[in-house]
């Protein structure tokens, strides 16, 4: 817990310099956070449209992308500045995946 969004992006950031490699590629999220591979990532609202990978376990009885979801990212795309990311409770994988 923070007091301030500016204590979050500061520990946020802090968090990113200790798990990515500084070569790393990464994306820019809100408020310029960088996001790279490894990294724990949250949906912040629900997204029906979002699709899941193929190869995501019990793929047809998957609920969609939640409010609170946690993820942890598996590829980052700089060109479309886009994250490929499974599901930490049941393993689903969010496209693109490589």
């Amino acid at each position: 817990m923070c007091d301030t969004a500016e204590m979050a992006a500061a520990l946020n950031q802090r968090i990113h310099r200790q798990h990515v490699d500084r070569g790393a590629e990464t994306v820019s999220a809100m408020g310029g956070q960088q996001i790279g591979v490894g990294e724990l990532i949250l949906s912040r609202r629900n997204d029906p449209t979002i699709e899941f990978h193929a190869s995501s376990p019990n793929l047809e009885s998957l609920p969609s992308v939640r409010n609170g979801n946690r993820w942890r990212v598996a590829h980052v795309d700089p060109a479309t500045k886009r994250v490929a990311a499974q599901r930490l409770d049941d393993g689903a994988r969010a496209v693109p995946w490589p």
